[in-house]
């Protein structure tokens, strides 16, 4: 993959959250995907339904209690019990939200889509499969893209290369990882901040490595490199 310095570079100030002074300065660098490389990441966003979080943690499938030896197969558990992207909605019903809900004169913030865009999996109705709740949080759907396509496909011996093509998100690839990632994690009003939710910074590398592993490594990780 070849990767232009001023790519490399706007990936490097990303933790100071110094992107959108790169991207002012320099247009051609961004830790954004081309057209190109995003409608094919983001393919059937609005096409798929999103199937709900219950829906990858019934049976054997990834709700065990502990992992596997081919897979992880707690990916479901170690969602709910340590990941906070499950608990992303119900801080909107805690009282600092309340607060900002407020100062914002939004009547709620459980129903605003100017907080659950974010802190849930936020679709329209008809994009909605029959187990989607908005008090999942971030789900499965939100980081890995909309079931609907390649669910039934993907519990079958499968490629993963097909099933992007039915929709699913490439998490594996660091570009297209990133380019999900920012839309909450470096993006926020500036109202939002005055009335007192956290500024935002995002940096790929801590970010990944704080999050709990709910997947096996098949390549290696080294921080900036792997960018290279």
């Amino acid at each position: 993959m070849n990767v232009s310095p001023t790519r490399i570079l706007a990936a490097l100030v990303c933790g100071a959250g110094l992107c959108a002074g790169v991207q002012a300065l320099m247009p051609e660098a961004t830790i954004l995907m081309s057209k190109s490389e995003a409608d094919g990441h983001k393919a059937g966003s609005d096409k798929y339904k999103r199937f709900g979080s219950s829906t990858c943690g019934g049976g054997s499938c990834h709700a065990a209690s502990k992992p596997g030896d081919e897979r992880p197969a707690n990916e479901y558990k170690t969602w709910q019990d340590e990941d906070r992207h499950s608990k992303a909605f119900a801080t909107l019903y805690e009282e600092e939200s309340a607060d900002m809900a407020e100062e914002l004169e939004i009547e709620d913030a459980s129903t605003s889509p100017r907080c659950i865009s974010c802190h849930s999996t936020d679709v329209p109705k008809k994009l909605q499969g029959k187990k989607y709740n908005v008090e999942d949080g971030v789900s499965c759907d939100g980081c890995h893209g909309p079931a609907e396509g390649w669910f039934e496909p993907h519990t079958k011996p499968h490629k993963y290369e097909d099933m992007l093509k039915l929709g699913m998100w490439d998490t594996r690839d660091m570009w297209a990882r990133a380019d999900v990632c920012v839309l909450c994690h470096l993006q926020i009003e500036p109202e939002l901040v005055d009335a007192g939710h956290p500024d935002l910074s995002f940096e790929l590398v801590n970010h990944s490595r704080r999050e709990p592993p709910h997947w096996f490594e098949r390549q290696s990780w080294d921080g900036v490199r792997s960018w290279l």
